[in-house]
């Protein structure tokens, strides 16, 4: 499989034999939503999963298969009630909805597809939850309408119809960031490895934060820099504290090189001899820009991985799969790890972006 379709499966969970089937030739890596309202409806869903993961501790998405009208989850089974308790409209005393205004399951044999209703009744978008069979469904039906002090309240039954309350907030505008919720939705998988996740929109930038798994510069690059970007996507600060790390995203900006200047000033002090660079070795496997085989020389000189990882930003696991011989292909994450490792910029052949021309003037 190709360096883009494994970039592909590393942010969805999909198969290979699903990426290489159903990918269009004519879309994008990753395509985006189809419409805002597709968007809307996965910039909410993804909202939902952020509060489940955040009160779970752990990552809830197992996998997304993406295509431009839509999404299909696969969720993990203990966390699906939650989520539809979350997600499925209930009106309230005060006329007003919690939930999503005109979202309605419609169960299948072994899937559940949420649909959202427009003014008219009728469906403009849909995500679908994988996994969900017909009785699983009317067990977790018959559960949140037990659960109800009024289940007449219960907007999501009315298949067809919205309640009057429904009606007005179903034909809200959408917001901007639903582009880039819905984009982050399609890369859920990016943080598999994370054991909490939460977000929150604030000042025209929205704030997604997590504990473990991948290190915010490597998921940075994905997000903004690698051919599995989301479009229009900037990434505004990249902060790291302990074991927590954070983006600042925003959408429609001009692209500022600083943003990547202060990802790099994330990446901990050098702390590797300078001798270590001037070894035969060493110097041919930077000049071949051979990653794998810098990471190996590291090893038997004694550099354990978690160091490795800490330099160079890359989580423990992504260190092993390179040290296992998977190639590194992108100049960002080249010029990433050179620079954490403190590898002499003028040993490295590369040909850099204006917005590393910084980062390369201040190379030891």
């Amino acid at each position: 499989m190709s360096d883009r379709l494994l970039l592909r499966t590393r942010c969805t969970g999909e198969t290979p034999h699903h990426v290489r089937t159903a990918r269009d030739a004519g879309q994008p890596l990753i395509p985006c939503a189809s419409s805002p309202d597709q968007a809307a409806l996965e910039g909410a869903l993804l909202s939902a999963i952020h509060r489940l993961s955040a009160r779970s501790c752990e990552p809830v998405v197992r996998q997304v298969r993406v295509a431009p009208d839509r999404v299909r989850l696969q969720v993990a089974q203990h966390a699906i009630p939650g989520l539809l308790a979350d997600l499925l409209p209930r009106t309230t005393p005060r006329n007003t909805v919690n939930g999503l205004p005109g979202l309605r399951p419609r169960p299948g044999r072994d899937r559940l597809d949420l649909h959202w209703l427009g003014p008219d009744g009728r469906p403009r978008a849909e995500v679908t939850l994988g996994g969900v069979t017909r009785e699983r469904w009317t067990g977790m039906a018959a559960a949140l309408v037990s659960r109800s002090a009024d289940p007449s309240r219960l907007a999501w039954r009315a298949a067809t119809t919205l309640h009057e309350a429904e009606i007005g907030l179903a034909s809200t505008p959408v917001p901007d960031f639903d582009h880039v919720l819905s984009g982050l939705l399609r890369r859920a998988l990016l943080w598999r490895e994370s054991s909490i996740v939460d977000s929150a929109l604030a000042d025209d930038l929205f704030r997604l934060r997590w504990k473990g798994g991948a290190s915010a510069a490597d998921i940075a690059e994905v997000l903004q820099r690698s051919v599995a970007a989301i479009p229009g996507l900037v990434v505004v600060r990249a902060e790291v504290s302990g074991d927590t790390h954070a983006l600042h995203l925003a959408q429609g900006w001009e692209d500022p090189g600083w943003a990547w200047v202060e990802i790099a000033h994330e990446v901990p002090p050098h702390e590797l001899p300078a001798e270590l660079w001037e070894q035969s070795e060493m110097r041919n496997a930077l000049t071949a820009c051979n990653i794998s085989l810098v990471f190996r020389i590291l090893r038997r000189q004694g550099v354990p991985h978690r160091t490795m990882a800490r330099l160079t930003g890359c989580s423990q696991s992504e260190v092993s799969e390179i040290l296992k011989g998977r190639r590194v292909m992108s100049d960002d994450l080249l010029i990433r790890i050179a620079h954490g490792l403190g590898v002499p910029h003028r040993y490295l052949r590369l040909h850099l972006p204006r917005q590393f021309r910084y980062v390369q003037e201040h190379w030891s």
